[in-house]
């Protein structure tokens, strides 16, 4: 009977620890959830996660942008006599004064029909009719009809009194230069030079624009999207512009980019004028390859493709969640679809 009763008062201790320690655990999990705050979903074991996170991203190369000119039209001078004043590589505008030919000017109008003869009264043609075109815009009552009459005349006396130009009431072939379309750039040809004989052709027009491109690795190629901005640091003010075309292997490991700069801010004389013929030159610029761009941002690592194409996040619990990818830039992925501060699969399964 004693030996029943000690072996159940045994049984009873060994039950009421047992009994204890689950109690504690217990109470032991609960305190340690409240504390930290988590939901009782586990990770995947082995899978590190990582948290979506608002941010922004871009990307960009700094690269070299070449500048080059061309020259699109030669032009004489009908002036004997020796250089004594040049413009070449500024912005010529209609009516600016280009050369100096013993210290007469020579200035720049608009025609296609060059100039071939001196402009006198009672002479007529195309050549006078281009005359009493840019006349016209100058001076009020001005028939443009193609004859060198007495209003056309007493016109070209007021001018040529303004322009600094002693040459009474006519216009000395030596004196003008017809170019078709101004406003436009000018270069000295090969052989002008001050105190020298004008030579021929003394003057070249190479356009408003310049050939520009850029250089990158043969690397980097694949990352230059269609249309990507390019800023060019220039003396005068940064000029903006776009990539053009898919690039061409240079042969020397790179790939070149024809650029197109914004027509306005050559205009404003940003532009590296032309100072030789074929003249070309280098300048600092920044290609962007991304540009600035805000959202959720997930490491590219954590995005994977369905069978159907789609893109998708792994939750810690397994589930997939399809997402719709944006901009990417050194190693994250701006994504729509999940929100900032959730945990995802570091490694999309």
């Amino acid at each position: 009977m004693r030996e029943m009763i000690r072996q159940r008062s045994l049984f009873d201790s060994r039950w009421a620890i047992a009994l204890g320690v689950v109690t504690v655990a217990a109470v032991l999990f609960a305190v340690g959830m409240f504390l930290t705050g988590r939901d009782v979903t586990k990770s995947t074991p082995g899978q590190a996660t990582v948290e979506a996170s608002q941010g922004t991203i871009e990307d960009s190369l700094e690269v070299k942008a070449r500048f080059s000119w061309s020259a699109a039209g030669r032009f004489d001078v009908l002036a004997s006599g020796r250089v004594t004043g040049s413009v070449s590589g500024e912005v010529v505008r209609e009516g600016d004064s280009i050369l100096l030919i013993d210290e007469r000017p020579v200035t720049a109008l608009t025609g296609t029909v060059p100039v071939y003869r001196d402009l006198t009264e009672g002479v007529r043609g195309e050549d006078v009719r281009q005359l009493q075109d840019f006349l016209s815009r100058h001076t009020l009552s001005l028939s443009v009809d193609g004859v060198f009459g007495s209003s056309t005349s007493r016109a070209v006396q007021r001018w040529n009194s303004s322009r600094g130009c002693a040459c009474g009431s006519s216009v000395p072939a030596g004196s003008i230069v017809f170019v078709p379309e101004l406003p436009t750039r000018m270069r000295a040809a090969d052989g002008l030079r001050l105190g020298a004989p004008v030579p021929s052709p003394a003057l070249e027009v190479v356009g408003l624009q310049p050939s520009v491109s850029v250089t990158v690795q043969a690397g980097e190629a694949a990352r230059i999207p269609a249309g990507a901005v390019v800023r060019v640091a220039l003396p005068a003010g940064d000029v903006q512009g776009k990539v053009a075309a898919a690039g061409m292997d240079d042969g020397k490991g790179g790939v070149v980019f024809p650029v197109v700069l914004d027509h306005a801010d050559c205009q404003a004389a940003k532009c590296p004028p032309p100072s030789s013929a074929e003249g070309a030159s280098t300048v600092p610029a920044v290609l962007t390859v991304v540009p600035k761009t805000s959202g959720v941002l997930v490491p590219a690592g954590s995005v994977g493709v369905a069978a159907d194409g789609g893109a998708f996040v792994t939750l810690p619990d397994g589930k997939r969640v399809v997402v719709t990818l944006g901009a990417t830039a050194r190693g994250l992925i701006v994504v729509r679809g999940v929100q900032s501060g959730t945990r995802i699969l570091a490694q999309a399964r």
